[in-house]
């Protein structure tokens, strides 16, 4: 019982490590609009069963079963995997489990690896921070730039959160608007993006493929006031979505039912199948809150159904805004 109690706990800890570690090393892929055609396209292939270029009811369903089946294989073969790697690391009389001595040095490993690795993102942590905000140059942070530092800290977390482009509009202005003419020169500009560049990559990268109307793998003065002004219009991100979702503190309340502050192998199955339902049921409830807005705007004659004109018509909107939302333009439907 111990033994699968440590199991798992080093599960959950090589998990979040291995998350952290590619999160820093991959990120997201760039091309956001490309992506999200190409896993329509998949979508659209292998569950478009009548081949009308839209998915039915009958093949909705058929689609959330099949993805919520797939969450769970992935989650399952994951966890399965980190125990086979730890048990062939430590199991060290070949007994296929883990006496009190081999226990005893997984767990040393792990906590050398975790500390190796939080001091590495620390000390790049402590770089960033004191090439920022260390203003007398002294290398560190007296009162008055400790302060500035945390103030911004709270700024981006807050931004991070809510997906608040305007807000990153509003403090690149404040931060490099040296002659406080509300607009980025040349030379402000160069300043701002290599700012944005170091400290979000991601967000730079998806930038230059959106607004480097040159080519030229930066953004000039003019490039970068169209890329502010898209910043301005992102709408954010709404609560629960991607960067939501359940805190850590809730779903141990909920499933942790032994209170050992971890979940075991049944208590993650019971967590993966309840998140699924509730995927489930939320896409089912969006999906007749759309059906029901296209009828009322489409449905022209009012008969309860779209003819083909009224689908075209259909069809088109969403193109549009599909198009909006992708480019982070226009205002919010």
């Amino acid at each position: 019982m111990k033994s699968t109690a440590l199991i798992g706990a080093l599960v959950f800890v090589l998990s979040a490590v291995s998350s952290v570690v590619w999160a820093q090393t991959e990120g997201p892929a760039g091309g956001a609009e490309g992506a999200r055609a190409k896993a329509r396209e998949r979508i659209m292939k292998q569950f478009d069963k009548d081949g009308d270029g839209k998915l039915n009811e009958e093949e909705r369903a058929a689609m959330r079963k099949a993805m919520a089946e797939r969450r769970k294989e992935r989650g399952e073969g994951a966890g399965k995997a980190v125990r086979e790697r730890i048990v062939k690391e430590f199991d060290k009389d070949g007994d296929g489990k883990l006496n009190e001595e081999e226990r005893a040095a997984a767990r040393k490993a792990v906590a050398e690896r975790r500390k190796k690795g939080g001091e590495g993102a620390g000390k790049a942590l402590r770089e960033r921070m004191l090439k920022e905000f260390d203003k007398d140059g002294d290398g560190k942070l007296n009162e008055e730039e400790t302060a500035a530092a945390r103030k911004a800290m709270a700024e981006r977390r807050k931004e991070r959160a809510g997906g608040d482009g305007g807000a990153v509009k509003a403090r690149l202005m404040k931060q490099f608007d040296k002659d406080g003419d509300g607009k980025l020169n040349e030379e402000e500009t160069a300043a701002a993006v290599a700012a944005l560049k170091e400290r979000s990559p991601e967000r730079m990268k998806w930038l230059l493929g959106k607004f480097d109307k040159n080519e030229d793998g930066k953004l000039n003065a003019v490039e970068f006031a169209a890329a502010m002004a898209a910043m301005g219009n992102r709408r954010p991100e709404r609560p629960g979505g991607k960067e939501g979702g359940p805190s850590r503190e809730r779903i141990m309340k909920q499933f942790d039912k032994d209170g050992d502050g971890k979940l075991s192998e049944e208590e993650r199955a019971a967590m993966r199948k309840a998140m699924a339902e509730r995927r489930a049921k939320g896409g089912e409830g969006a999906g007749k809150s759309v059906r029901e807005r296209i009828m009322k705007e489409f449905d022209k004659d009012g008969d309860g159904k779209l003819n083909e004109q009224e689908r075209a018509a259909a069809r088109k909107a969403m193109a549009e805004r599909r198009k909006n939302r992708a480019g982070g333009g226009g205002a919010a439907e």
